[in-house]
């Protein structure tokens, strides 16, 4: 079987308890959560580690190590200690954890004949201060494009309401939102970031990530093979057990 190069998993994420709920949060998992500031500014929360480091986060969800000094100016104090959060922007997200917090934000989001529709205002979190600027960064990775996407859906005034469609042409929308390929049997879909290409595989409950991913799609069977593909995994996937 071919080896996958890098792998990337999304897990079907648990509920979280009802007191941790917070008008401004969204929680993923025990170590992740989307966080919406001033109404209008997506972040994804990252729980440190022991010994975590800035260039370590970087690496799990940025995908690029030079972004961790960004990252460290996002999150004044200096060091993050374990447990704490960090906060880490849209902007400097990896190509699949952008597209985990706008789809997990977003649920009534979908795709249209290659194009992407959002639906203006009904996420999970409010985002009362979004215009069509807000909409084109994080939807195209760049607020000025946002003229182009008023003229594609037929708009005087920046501003939105409750509910209100705006499509994103495909060949505007950010890397982690077009349409991507998938394996034959439907069980992988790929795509790439600036880390290189990676599969998506979505773990079913009861599976294990030795048996489930690294031998049935990577071929490995010796012991310290599987062992080093899993963590390379995790790492790529920022999966913390």
């Amino acid at each position: 079987m071919r080896s996958i190069a890098a792998l990337a998993i999304l897990l079907a994420l648990p509920a979280m308890a009802l007191d941790e709920i917070r008008p401004d949060l969204w929680p993923l998992s025990s170590d992740l959560r989307i966080r919406v500031l001033r109404g209008r500014d997506l972040s994804l929360e990252v729980r440190a580690r022991a010994d975590d480091s800035w260039a370590g986060i970087a690496r799990r969800v940025a995908a690029a190590e030079d972004r961790a000094a960004a990252i460290a100016a996002s999150n004044p104090g200096g060091k993050a200690a374990e447990g704490d959060w960090v906060r880490v922007p849209l902007a400097l997200l990896s190509t699949e954890y952008r597209s985990l917090v706008l789809t997990s934000l977003f649920p009534e989001d979908r795709r249209k004949d290659g194009d992407w529709v959002h639906v203006a205002r009904k996420g999970r979190l409010a985002t009362y201060d979004a215009g069509m600027w807000q909409i084109a960064e994080w939807f195209t990775g760049r607020g000025d494009t946002f003229g182009k996407l008023m003229a594609a859906n037929d708009l005087d005034s920046p501003e939105v309401v409750l509910g209100q469609e705006i499509r994103i042409p495909a060949e505007l929308l950010h890397p982690g939102l077009r349409a991507s390929r998938g394996s034959a049997d439907g069980r992988l879909q790929y795509g790439s970031d600036e880390r290189g290409p990676y599969a998506i595989y979505r773990l079913k409950q009861g599976e294990a990530l030795y048996s489930a991913v690294v031998i049935r799609f990577t071929g490995r069977t010796k012991a310290a093979d599987v062992v080093a593909v899993a963590k390379q995994i995790q790492e790529r996937s920022a999966i913390s057990d």
